[in-house]
């Protein structure tokens, strides 16, 4: 292996296994959580999806891309390289669109002074698991290519010169014509902008809130209100770190993704290890900005860490 290979596993590697580590973390910790309070409350429910979907995330995009720079060439068959491409792009579209719909909770639960956003907020709390579900089925369809058209790179004499596939290091998605390609590809790519907006209103609507309520909660030292506005706080800067972390890494991901989608260089493995690695990188700093804002997480690793039973 040349210096910039090894570079390449080990960053994939790493992040890996941070990824892995954290979100497997992060869901014992919301399962803790869960059987103390007989439930989780809304937002609670929508990270734990989203850990969950970063979790797989992390397992099917940046594992499999270690092993593979790492040698081990011949670990995956075609239905191998299905299941995985299948898995990792429903679990980064899960990711999107679950941050979107966090983002858009967080919001309307800061708005829930007039009774049309409380009415807002009681519906979604109601339809949360639906939403999931919807959004689960959503993607799990739109995300069906690779099911149908991806082959090992072990199957292939020659994998040059394919004018409409994606190279993914160990697996190759070849679409058939280029009607299907673009049309799958823009496709993909309008549900993402679209959700990627609507995180990013949300996220500046939350701002807004914060500022006004960080005016009108000067000189409030101590009671209930107090520490409610302090506990909505914390949960808002947490999902708008999210959201700008998303913006970041996915921003990136997105845009040498629409470049792959229109270049005639599309299926050069690089461009695939730079999207992946930064989503990748999402799923592995995910549970450190939880665990950094969300009060109830963190007591239960001091009461883990101390050996006391909650």
């Amino acid at each position: 292996m040349d210096p910039l290979d090894i570079f390449r596993a080990f960053s994939f590697l790493f992040t890996t296994i941070i990824g892995i580590l954290g979100n497997s973390a992060l869901l014992a910790f919301f399962s803790c959580t869960a059987y103390q309070e007989h439930g989780l409350v809304t937002s609670d429910v929508i990270l734990l999806n989203l850990t969950a979907s970063n979790l797989v995330m992390a397992l099917t995009r940046g594992l499999p891309n270690s092993l593979y720079i790492f040698g081990l060439l011949n670990v995956f068959s075609n239905t191998h390289c299905q299941l995985l491409v299948y898995a990792s792009r429903v679990s980064r579209a899960m990711s999107i669109c679950l941050t979107c719909f966090l983002s858009c909770f967080q919001s309307v639960t800061l708005m829930s002074t007039t009774s049309t956003c409380m009415h807002v907020r009681v519906r979604l709390q109601f339809y949360a698991g639906s939403i999931i579900v919807l959004l689960l089925l959503m993607n799990a369809t739109m995300c069906i290519t690779p099911l149908l058209y991806t082959v090992s790179v072990t199957n292939m004499s020659n994998t040059t010169n394919l004018e409409y596939s994606f190279r993914i290091s160990y697996c190759i998605v070849i679409v058939p014509d280029r009607t299907s390609f673009l049309s799958n590809n823009f496709t993909l790519f309008a549900r993402d902008l679209v959700f990627v907006t609507g995180m990013s209103v949300a996220s500046c609507s939350i701002l807004c809130i914060l500022y006004k309520h960080g005016k009108q909660v000067k000189g409030i030292r101590s009671s209930e209100r107090s520490e409610s506005l302090s506990a909505e706080t914390r949960a808002s800067k947490m999902v708008s770190i999210l959201v700008a972390l998303y913006v970041l890494f996915f921003g990136i991901d997105n845009t040498t993704w629409f470049y792959q989608s229109t270049s005639s260089n599309n299926n050069l493995t690089s461009i695939s290890d730079i999207r992946y690695f930064f989503s990748v990188c999402y799923a592995s700093v995910f549970p450190f900005i939880i665990l950094s804002f969300n009060r109830k997480l963190l007591l239960i690793i001091r009461q883990c860490t101390n050996g006391n039973p909650a």
